[in-house]
């Protein structure tokens, strides 16, 4: 019976099995296409993901939103701090999205920390996210500078260091790229008393994407809360593109105190410009103005930390144009102004070379020359200890009737080559015997007048002049006249009121010239002095000749012998000789 029964049992039980498999089949089936639609019977919810709007580093005092996505049938969404027992609930449910929302407005400093959220499916079952981390800038008041090593101009594919420094004894430092983190943190070392930094290198760089920075700093009992940021810094890696066109209005060379403008002008495409100084540590792109295909920068009053060497670049879609030509900003007026001179005269001749000198009390290292058409020439200063003074020399020519030859000069130090002192004096030279037509120069009533009498000068030529113009010694007296156009064909000018102060700034020279090239003038007339004659102390002279006369001879003096004296006063006075020496009558030059 024993083993009857156990082959009725497995008989019955495999008839059993036939019978069934149909069955199961068909629930198997059911399952699986129930399971596919119904997260409950699939085990299908996963774990939510959370995200932060704009930016998981956050300034104090701006809002974030924070997102949580969840499975299609979840509920309860809730997010959490770590450290707190609290949660918030959803500001706004998005259910056709499987979304919950959360808003934070302000951020303060303790809100800085690790954050998840989580939601309940229909289950119960509790599903939570990655942890998040919110930091908040801005707790920390200590200022940080971000530097680069050795320039900013970066070649494709090349690396640079980056410098992130600070007073305050931070911990830890960390570089930022377009506001995400780049770099893995980086410990604080003490490199002076009272600066500590660290060092990030970055690269290799290319051109085709934009290389922006901050950094921060942090310690670490809150490493969420960091400082305020540092300087903005860009790389710049130059490409291609067409380089832009750099200039400064209304010049380059300009006095401090002055306004100027930098323009730099690309092409259609540009989207933005960077302008950068030599030595600066930042660019000027967040002042410049953008004025169609050009951008400007306004500085209304230049000063001496303006001054440098400037370079443009443009940005399309596409990369970094090449490097515009430098522009030379020089600001003057810094310094006080040195001494220009010439041993030679004024007015020179043509294809001659002509030596100035400029000097200085103050201890320049070079000088710079500069005449009117902006061409500069250079020399060493050198301390002369005879005059105990700085001094340059320079030898320009040849003399040319094209352009006018005056000058100025500066000063400036070796470790600030765009800081000028003010200008000197200016300095010209005049080109003479170019026009053929030689003036004359008279005088009105006579050359030898007495000390109470002023005289007129004539200047009168054959030639056709618009002005004519009256020099004295060494440029020292200098006066121009409108010529006039007489009968006869020639051109003259009349110069009145020539004092007796006057005269001694002789003797006088006249010259003509055009309306259009005043620095061009004639040949030289003859030179004419001025002589001054005192008539009563001529009187004197001659009352004692006759006295002496009268003594030497008992008979009265005749009128032929008085007449022969006055005569002989009239040589002397024209003659020119022993006038000097004599009490009675002075000869001034």
């Amino acid at each position: 019976m024993y083993f009857v029964s156990v082959h009725l049992a497995r008989t019955n039980l495999q008839q059993l099995k036939d019978a069934m498999t149909p069955t199961l089949t068909a629930l198997m089936y059911l399952g699986l296409i129930l399971g596919s639609g119904n997260p409950v019977l699939s085990g299908a919810f996963s774990k939510p993901t959370i995200k932060v709007v704009p930016s998981n580093v956050v300034t104090i005092g701006q809002q974030v939103t924070i997102f949580c996505e969840g499975s299609f049938h979840a509920k309860e969404y809730r997010l959490h701090k770590e450290g707190s027992s609290d949660y918030l609930i959803p500001t706004t449910l998005l259910e056709t999205e499987n979304k919950a929302k959360f808003s934070i407005s302000p951020i303060q400093w303790n809100h800085a920390g690790q954050y998840w959220c989580s939601y309940k499916t229909p289950t119960n079952m509790l599903r939570q996210s990655d942890i998040m981390e919110l930091v908040v800038t801005g707790v920390i008041l200590g200022e940080v500078m971000l530097s680069v090593l050795p320039s900013y101009v970066v070649t494709s594919g090349g690396n640079v260091t980056l410098q992130c420094a600070s007073q305050v004894t931070y911990d830890r430092f960390i570089l930022m790229k377009e506001d995400e983190k780049f770099s893995t943190v980086v410990p604080a070392w003490q490199t002076y008393p009272a600066l500590w930094r660290a060092l990030f290198t970055v690269g290799p760089v290319t051109s085709n994407q934009r290389w922006r920075f901050t950094c921060y700093g942090y310690y670490l009992r809150n490493s969420q809360m960091w400082s305020r940021p540092s300087n903005y810094l860009e790389l710049l890696v130059p490409g291609t593109h067409h380089k832009p066109i750099l200039w400064a209005q209304p010049g380059s060379i300009t006095t401090s105190g002055s306004p100027v403008t930098i323009w730099c002008e690309g092409d259609h495409k540009t989207q933005t410009y960077k302008l950068y100084r030599e030595g600066s540590l930042e660019s000027w792109d967040r002042q410049l103005q953008m004025d169609h295909n050009k951008a400007k920068l306004s500085i209304p009053s230049v000063t001496h930390l303006n001054a440098g060497r400037y370079s443009c670049y443009s940005y399309t879609s596409a990369r970094w144009s090449e490097p515009s030509d430098t522009l030379e900003l020089v600001v003057t007026g810094v310094y006080e102004n040195p001494t220009i001179s010439s041993l030679q005269s004024p007015v020179v001749n043509l294809g001659v070379f002509v030596n100035i000198s400029c000097t200085s009390n103050q201890t320049f290292n070079w000088f710079i020359l500069r005449t009117d058409d902006q061409k500069i020439y250079r020399s060493v200063g050198l301390h002369d200890p005879y005059i105990m003074a700085t001094l340059a020399r320079f030898q320009v020519g040849p003399i040319t009737s094209g352009q006018r030859w005056r000058f100025s000069c500066y000063g400036y130090s070796e470790d600030n080559p765009q800081v000028w002192s003010e200008a000197s004096d200016p300095l010209e030279f005049l080109v003479s015997d170019v026009h053929h037509g030689k003036p004359t120069l008279s005088a009105f009533p006579s050359p030898v007048v007495t000390s109470k009498v002023n005289v007129t000068l004539q200047c009168v030529s054959s030639k056709k002049y618009d002005w004519f113009i009256v020099t004295g010694k060494d440029l020292k007296f200098f006066r121009s006249q409108k010529a006039q156009f007489i009968h006869t064909g020639k051109s003259q000018a009349l110069f009145p009121d020539i004092s007796v102060a006057s005269s001694k700034k002789g003797p006088f020279t006249c010259y003509g010239y055009n309306a259009s090239t005043p620095h061009v003038w004639s040949e030289a007339s003859n030179h004419l002095e001025i002589y001054i004659s005192d008539s009563s102390m001529l009187s004197k002279r001659l009352h004692s000749e006759a006295e002496l006369d009268r003594y030497r001879h008992p008979q009265p003096i005749s009128e032929w012998r008085l007449g022969i004296l006055m005569e002989e006063q009239k040589e002397e006075l024209l003659a020119l000789k022993g006038m000097g020496t004599t009490q009675e009558d002075k000869r001034v030059n």
